[in-house]
């Protein structure tokens, strides 16, 4: 681990975004990178700063309300994104073991294997991405890796991608 990793994995406590969020989610949303730029200025974070737009260079000040909003949000999209992640897992890994007790003879107790459910192999992970990415309109290497890397941490495993399989 790398001192920007553990100096994010310092802020996802300090500023309390363990009650928001895991940790994994946190690490890979840009988030964490504005939270790391915000504690190397020095000091500890106010919510004014925490919630202050990006990139507004011209402009008045965005109104408080709006600045919350845009921030919950963002972190509300992440977390039905998430959630529509682990469902397709879920729902891969129920395939997985639906192939595998439609194999199973019940005359014939060799036939028989462990469950599988519960683990997810890296084909049926790769599958899931591909699908990911295709209702994305984007099936580049790099966009595969990356949803592989959600996917990743949406079921707590480390991090991969396409070489790794």
């Amino acid at each position: 681990m790398d001192e920007k990793e553990q100096l994010k994995r310092e802020n996802y406590f300090t500023l309390k975004r363990d009650e928001i969020m895991a940790m994994d989610e946190y690490l890979l949303s840009s988030i964490s990178e504005i939270d790391l730029q915000k504690m190397n200025e020095g000091g500890m974070m106010t919510m004014e700063n925490m919630t202050m737009p990006i990139g507004y260079q011209e402009g008045g000040p965005v109104p408080r309300s709006r600045q919350q909003s845009v921030m919950e949000e963002e972190i509300m999209q992440q977390a039905m994104q998430n959630k529509q992640r682990r469902a397709q897992l879920e729902q891969a890994m129920m395939d997985a073991e639906e192939d595998r007790l439609s194999k199973i003879d019940p005359n014939d107790p060799e036939s028989e294997s462990m469950s599988t459910y519960g683990q997810i192999s890296d084909a049926d992970r790769l599958k899931v991405a591909m699908m990911i990415a295709r209702e994305q309109g984007n099936t580049s290497e790099e966009n595969i890796n990356k949803i592989l890397n959600e996917l990743m941490s949406v079921s707590g495993m480390a991090g991969g991608g396409i070489a790794g399989l």
